[in-house]
Order: C-alpha cells, then sequence, then structure tokens
C-alpha cells in the first residue's frame, strides 16, 4: 500500500510538472503565430501603399495631359487613403530598423505628394508648360523610383524575416508535439505501473485472505 502511495504520488508531481510545460510551449506557439501573421499583413500593407502611389501617378499624368479632371478621381482618393495606410503599417510591431525605414518611406512619400500637387496647382492655372517642365525635369521619377526601393527594401526585409519566423515556428510546433508525446507517455507508462502495482496489490490481499480464511477452517476442525 506504501508503495502505491508512492508511485500515485509521482505520477502527480510528474502530471503538475508536465502541464505548465505544455501550455509554455503552445503559449509560444500562439506568440510566434502572431507574429508571423503580423508579418504577412505588413507585406500587404506594403503592397497597397505602393498600388496608391501608382494610382497617384497615373491620375497625376492623366489630367496634366489631358486637362479633365475626372482623371484626378484616383488620385483624390489614394492621397486621402495615403496618411491612414502608412499609418496602419507602422502600427504593426516590427523590429526598430524596419521602423526607421518606415519614416523615410513616409518623407518620400510627402515630397511626392508635393510634387504631384505643385504640378496639378500648374496646369489647374493653365499652365501647361510649367507642369510639363517639372516633369520633364524628373524629380517626380527619381521621388517614385525611390519609394519603389524603399518599399521594395522592406518587403526583402520582411521576408527575411519571415523566414526565420516561420522557421521559429515549425520548430516550436516539433517541441510541443514532442515533449506531449514524451509526457504522454511516461504518465502512460507511470498509470500502467501504478495499476500493475494495484493488481498484485489486490492479488496478494485476496491470497492472504485465502490462507487467513484455510487457516480458520484448519483450527475449526481441531477443536
Amino acid at each position: 500500500m506504501i508503495r502505491f502511495l508512492q508511485w500515485r504520488r509521482l505520477v502527480a508531481i510528474i502530471a503538475a510538472i508536465s502541464i505548465p510545460i505544455i501550455i509554455f510551449f503552445v503559449a509560444d506557439a500562439k506568440e510566434l503565430r502572431r507574429v508571423v501573421d503580423l508579418s504577412y499583413q505588413r507585406r500587404a500593407m506594403l503592397q497597397i501603399i505602393l498600388s496608391e502611389h501608382q494610382d497617384i501617378e497615373t491620375g497625376q499624368r492623366g489630367y496634366l495631359l489631358s486637362g479633365d479632371p475626372s482623371f484626378l478621381d484616383p488620385y483624390l482618393k489614394a492621397r486621402q487613403q495615403m496618411d491612414t495606410t502608412l499609418a496602419q503599417v507602422e502600427k504593426l510591431q516590427t523590429p526598430a530598423a524596419v521602423g526607421s525605414d518606415m519614416r523615410r518611406l513616409r518623407d518620400l512619400t510627402r515630397q511626392k505628394l508635393a510634387f504631384s500637387a505643385r504640378t496639378i496647382a500648374l496646369r489647374q492655372n493653365n499652365d501647361f508648360v510649367g507642369a510639363q517642365a517639372m516633369v520633364i525635369g524628373g524629380d517626380g521619377k527619381r521621388l517614385m523610383d525611390g519609394i519603389r526601393a524603399e518599399i521594395g527594401q522592406l518587403r526583402r526585409a520582411e521576408e527575411g524575416r519571415l523566414a526565420i519566423l516561420s522557421k521559429e515556428s515549425d520548430e516550436a510546433q516539433s517541441k510541443l508535439r514532442l515533449q506531449s508525446f514524451v509526457l504522454l507517455g511516461l504518465l502512460t507508462t507511470l498509470l500502467c505501473i501504478s495499476g500493475l502495482i494495484i493488481f498484485r496489490a489486490f492479488r496478494a490481499r485476496a491470497a492472504a485472505l485465502a490462507r487467513l480464511d484455510d487457516l480458520s477452517r484448519r483450527r475449526e476442525a481441531i477443536l
């Protein structure tokens, strides 16, 4: 009986240790999954920023060439949305280095919006030649090339970070599965041993009772 109690206490101790370990690995895997999801969201938002810049450029060129205000619709919509999109990207959890790159992208965006606004203002004042001279000067192209380069750099940084996080996530999942299997196997083994001890204890008790009953019958027969 004492031995059985010792085994039961051992099972309880192992269970008490294993449960926090499993909870820790589960929480760690969930956190990695959350960071991976954020990385995917960030890449998607960077693509949206590039698309909005392209809409701004398309609307600007269309209006400068035609003078038709309807060509400004994509320009106005993208310009209105740009600050919100940049803010959404910056809110995502990122390393400090990536955050500083976002400041560079925001600065280029500010310059590009200001350049587009100046050319459109000239065209609205019927100064087609002045607007054309600004475009031919190449500042708009230089800014747009810089924006594409910054977004490309940010996407590559995210892809590298995502590869590392995905590997860490896979390793964490593997550790969790292995840890769970080991602990489950250990608990199963201990439960089997405990069951065997209980079974043997009951057999020994039954045998002792049988011997006691046999001894009592012999005494009754002698008397």
